[in-house]
C-alpha cells in the first residue's frame, strides 16, 4: 500500500523508514523488499502487508483484505520512492459518478471532513490500469483530468495540472493537494473558499503557479512541513511577492493541514 511514507535509506538490503506506526525522530522501521515483510523496532509489531493493513487502518483481516483488493497491482507492498509509479502505466478514465462506495466514505470522514464537504468537490472515479478496472476518489484539475486516492491513500492521476477555484478575490491560498484544500474549507467552516484557490496537486507544478502570484494582493500559503513543501515555499517567496507561510503558524509540529484536522478530529 501508499501512504505517502519516504523512504529515508537503505540498511542491510532492507528500506528504512520512519515508523507510520508511531511518531520518532530516529528512523526505525524497516521493509524487506524480497520477503514483502516489515519489522517496527519502535513499536514491536512485525509481520505481512496484511498485517499491516490490520495495525495502521485499525480493521479486521477480512476488511484490510478489502481494502487491499481494492489496491491497484502490482506491487502489493509499496511505500513511495522505492516502486513502480502506478502513474507510469495506462491510467483510462471509465465513469465518474457521485460518491457511493461505503470504503471511501469510511476514509472521508477517517480524514476529518464531512461527507457533505468533500461530495461538493470530489467525485467516486472508476478507471483502468495494469489490466483491470479500479474505483478511488477523484478531484478534477485544470486540464480535465483526476487527482486519484483510494482508502488506502495511493496515488495517481489522468493528466497533471493544478486545480483552480476562481472566485474573483485578489487574495490566493495555495495547497498541495485537495484533503488540505478540504481539510481549510472544514477547519474555516467554508462549504466554498473567499479567496481564489490553486491545489497543486504535485510539487512538480510549482512553476505554473509562479507566473500567476504576482497578480494577487497577498498568498497564504497551507503547504506541508517536510523540505518539499519548505523549498516550494521559499521559492514563491523569492519571487518577490507578498506571502504568508500557515503552516507554520497553524500546524507548526504537524505534518499537513489535514494531519491537523485528523488531530481535531480525534
Amino acid at each position: 500500500m501508499s501512504k505517502g511514507i519516504y523512504p529515508v535509506g537503505e540498511k542491510g538490503g532492507e528500506v528504512l523508514y520512519y515508523s507510520p506506526l508511531k511518531n520518532e525522530r530516529t528512523p526505525s522501521f524497516f521493509v524487506n523488499p524480497t520477503k514483502n515483510r516489515f519489522n517496527d523496532f519502535s513499536t514491536g509489531e512485525k509481520g505481512d502487508i496484511f498485517r499491516l493493513v490490520m495495525t495502521i487502518e485499525k480493521v479486521s483481516f477480512k476488511q484490510a483484505l478489502e481494502l487491499l483488493n481494492a489496491q491497484p497491482k502490482p506491487p502489493l507492498f509499496s511505500f513511495s520512492g522505492y516502486t513502480q509509479n502506478h502513474h507510469d502505466s495506462k491510467v483510462r478514465l471509465l465513469n465518474v459518478i457521485p460518491i457511493t462506495k461505503e470504503v471511501l466514505k469510511q476514509y472521508i470522514t477517517k480524514r476529518g471532513i464531512d461527507l457533505d464537504l468533500a461530495r461538493k468537490y470530489v467525485s467516486e472515479v472508476h478507471y483502468s490500469a495494469n489490466g483491470r478496472n479500479w474505483y478511488a476518489l477523484g478531484f478534477i484539475n485544470d486540464a480535465g483530468g483526476y487527482e486519484i486516492r483510494n482508502a488506502l491513500n495511493f496515488k495517481t492521476k489522468t493528466i497533471n495540472d493544478i486545480t483552480t477555484i476562481k472566485t474573483g478575490s485578489k487574495r490566493l491560498s495555495l495547497f498541495e493537494g485537495f484533503f488540505d484544500f478540504l481539510s481549510a474549507l472544514q477547519y474555516y467552516k467554508l462549504d466554498k473558499p473567499n479567496t481564489e484557490t490553486i491545489v497543486l496537486n504535485s510539487i512538480s507544478n510549482i512553476d505554473k503557479v509562479l507566473r500567476l502570484v504576482s497578480f494577487y494582493s497577498h498568498t497564504s500559503a497551507f503547504l506541508d512541513n517536510d523540505p518539499a513543501g519548505k523549498a516550494t515555499f521559499n521559492k514563491i517567496a523569492s519571487s518577490g511577492v507578498v506571502v504568508t507561510d500557515y503552516s507554520a503558524s497553524l500546524y507548526p509540529n504537524l505534518k499537513d493541514f489535514n494531519a491537523f484536522i485528523c488531530q481535531n478530529h480525534k
